[in-house]
């Protein structure tokens, strides 16, 4: 296989112009000395060592992703937002490796060690729930490494990738309003530290009433499915022709359901229902896709966040803001 140095021997050229050329500061040289040398290489059969060029460059063209326990990415969400990243990797010339700590501290890591005692990857995706002190340590620590990062669905002031929630409940409010729903259940999830889970009731809360809704009220954190089964029966057995349902998420339909049937209700027949987070990519006829629904845009999340770490490599030492990514809206049918 040809060298550099065969090129530039070639060529007549010293192996410092060849390799600027080969390389990304070809434009520094005339046409007619870039179309030489490159003619050559296609001539001696030369091919570009990646590893090589790295090598010089001092990147790794890698990016790590980083996630916990492994049984979340059976979610729709995160596989969206795993395409986007890797379709971001794709256009931007990186290589993403994957990282799952599980349910342990990044930090009891091996594989995490590696991350941050060599020089593996040029920065790291985040996808990761943790505790505030857990957080700050981390970032303390790619900080000093000059390690560009990202936090993929999480909330920060900076570095990080995240729906925008009040655009989502917005959206949903506006719905309600113009379909003659004055009043409003939300019901949200059984219990969780994710930013989304008090983002969304208080923004639909403050959404809903400003543009006219008469009365909020909330099922958040109720913890056992008997507390739900519970509470969504006392909703059904008293519930009035002008007011209307919004679920976190349409996971939650089927058990809600359930309950309704119990109280000789229909909820999909009787109830005005909208959710924050839905299956996208449902056929037009699955209910799913039926009902009002302002979902997470994971694909463009996880898209975004592979830009925000190429931004941050071409210009390190500098914070990124953080990103809100508007929903993916869905005006239902549910509400007619």
């Amino acid at each position: 296989m040809a060298t550099l140095k065969d090129i530039a021997k070639e060529c007549g050229l010293s192996l410092p112009t060849v390799a600027k050329i080969l390389g990304k500061e070809r434009e520094l040289f005339t046409e007619k000395t870039q179309q030489k040398v490159l003619e050559a290489a296609a001539r001696l059969g030369y091919r570009r060592s990646t590893i090589a060029a790295n090598l010089v460059s001092g990147k790794t063209n890698a990016i790590y992703l980083i996630t916990g326990a492994g049984d979340l990415l059976a979610s729709s969400g995160k596989s969206d937002a795993y395409l986007g990243i890797s379709e971001a990797a794709g256009a931007l010339g990186q290589q993403i490796s994957f990282l799952s700590v599980g349910a342990q501290s990044p930090f009891e890591s091996t594989a995490f060690q590696r991350i941050l005692m060599e020089n593996i990857c040029d920065g790291v995706i985040l996808d990761l729930a943790l505790p505030e002190e857990l957080t700050d340590q981390l970032e303390e620590a790619f900080a000093k490494l000059h390690l560009p990062w990202i936090w993929l669905n999480a909330m920060r002031k900076e570095n990080a990738v995240f729906p925008d929630e009040e655009a989502a409940a917005g959206l949903i409010a506006a719905k309600l309003i113009a379909a003659g729903q004055h009043n409003l259940f939300y019901v949200g999830t059984a219990r969780t530290t994710h930013f989304s889970a008090f983002e969304r009731p208080r923004a639909l809360q403050e959404a809903f009433l400003r543009m006219g809704g008469a009365h909020f009220s909330c099922l958040n954190h109720w913890g056992t499915p008997d507390k739900f089964s519970e509470e969504m029966k006392r909703f059904f057995q008293n519930w009035r022709n002008d007011c209307a349902l919004v679920f976190d998420s349409s996971a939650l339909l089927l058990r809600a359901a359930k309950c309704a049937e119990e109280c000789g209700r229909s909820l999909l027949r009787e109830f005005p229902i909208a959710a924050f987070d839905s299956d996208t990519n449902y056929s037009e006829v699955s209910v799913r896709v039926k009902i009002t629904c302002a979902a997470p845009d994971f694909w463009r999340m996880g898209y975004r966040a592979v830009e925000s770490i190429a931004e941050r490599i071409a210009a390190p030492d500098t914070a990124i803001p953080s990103v809100r990514i508007a929903p993916i809206f869905y005006p239902g049918e549910t509400l007619f």
